[in-house]
């Protein structure tokens, strides 16, 4: 036993580089193909360590025993991304399948108890060989679970609740009716993700068939920018005009965004797309007056979207109009001086008339 805490004390800034560098590997072995809620992890401190040998002395002969030294939490925004990234790590790591445990498969059914998928890996021979060479014996603790589950156990520890007998009946039994809701919720979250996902690749077809009834929302309006040749046309003319690409990598939409078109009653697409037409040069003009010139040379997709707000709000021919439509909009306008508001609407105003 002296043997081993004397190897944790010489090795345990070694952990925590290897941690770090574990960290920092999954972050990009993630990047792009599953957005998480967080990936965290740190080493197990001492007195956690001497607690877990000195209750069974003879399981640890060596640092390389222990599994859980080096520590990881991924949480998933979805409980059906957890089987996902583990699929990922999977491939990319090398995961030690006899002390790797899912402990979601040992719920009982007509329980519902907290769990999670815990993977213990290391790194792969292709790794930075240099790297590779100072951590190749180290193994870490992955564990996997969705942001739901990672609430839940959070105000569990909180609480102190171990889920042991010692609890009483009545609040094991709310315990067991809340994590039943939060299981619910879980699978209700991915649903409505497998939702918007078929709804995202149908909306082309239903703007191109009922573009007079398709509603204008977020996910509707970004398929438009995407593939409208109005839109493309006045992003190009406006682009053109400064000698700049369209970048449709970087697409002017935002919830606020749909904000500003309900400040104008515009709920459809048929309607956003008649008021584009109607207001073409106006769009492009206001462009040219009051798009900042910075050193770039790309425009955002969705460019003429953002001018025919401005348009649209300068045809009432009022200051006071335009200060409203900015109060209620426009975040970051709303918090600058009723002063330099008014300035602004005058700004707007003067960019219509010299139409």
């Amino acid at each position: 036993m002296i043997d081993i805490v004397a190897a944790y004390d010489r090795n345990i800034n070694l952990y925590e580089d290897f941690n770090k560098e574990l960290i920092k590997y999954i972050r990009n072995l993630l990047d792009g193909k599953i957005k998480t809620h967080s990936i965290t992890g740190r080493c197990k401190e001492k007195n956690s360590f001497m607690g877990k040998i000195s209750k069974t002395p003879d399981k640890y002969k060596s640092l390389s025993d222990m599994t859980d030294l080096s520590w990881i939490r991924i949480t998933a925004l979805f409980e059906s991304d957890v089987d996902k990234i583990s699929s990922i790590l999977s491939r990319n790591l090398i995961v030690d399948h006899d002390n790797s445990i899912d402990k979601r498969t040992l719920i009982d059914a007509d329980r519902f108890w907290y769990a999670s998928l815990h993977l213990i890996v290391s790194l792969p021979e292709n790794y930075d060989k240099t790297k590779y060479l100072k951590f190749s014996w180290m193994k870490a603790e992955i564990q996997i679970r969705s942001i739901l589950q990672h609430a839940r156990a959070e105000i569990e520890h909180g609480l102190g609740y171990k889920n042991n007998l010692n609890v009483p009946y009545e609040m094991r039994r709310r315990f067991s009716r809340i994590a039943s809701l939060l299981e619910i919720a879980d699978e209700e979250f991915d649903k409505i993700k497998q939702d918007l996902q078929t709804y995202s690749l149908d909306i082309d077809k239903h703007i191109k068939d009922n573009s007079k009834s398709t509603p204008l929302n977020f996910i509707s309006l970004k398929a438009l920018i995407k593939g409208n040749p109005l839109i493309k046309k006045v992003d190009k003319d406006i682009s053109n005009y400064f000698g700049w690409d369209v970048n449709y990598n970087d697409i002017v939409v935002m919830n606020r965004e749909i904000e500003r078109f309900k400040f104008f009653g515009i709920n459809k697409i048929k309607i956003l797309l008649g008021l584009l037409k109607e207001n073409e040069r106006g769009i492009i003009n206001m462009a040219k007056c009051l798009l900042p010139i910075k050193k770039k040379n790309r425009t955002p997709a969705g460019i003429s979207l953002y001018y025919l707000w401005y348009v649209l709000a300068a045809k009432k021919w009022s200051i006071d109009y335009i200060i409203d439509y900015i109060d209620k909009t426009w975040i970051v306008v709303r918090d600058s001086s009723i002063e330099e508001r008014r300035i602004f609407a005058n700004k707007i105003l003067h960019a219509y008339k010299s139409l």
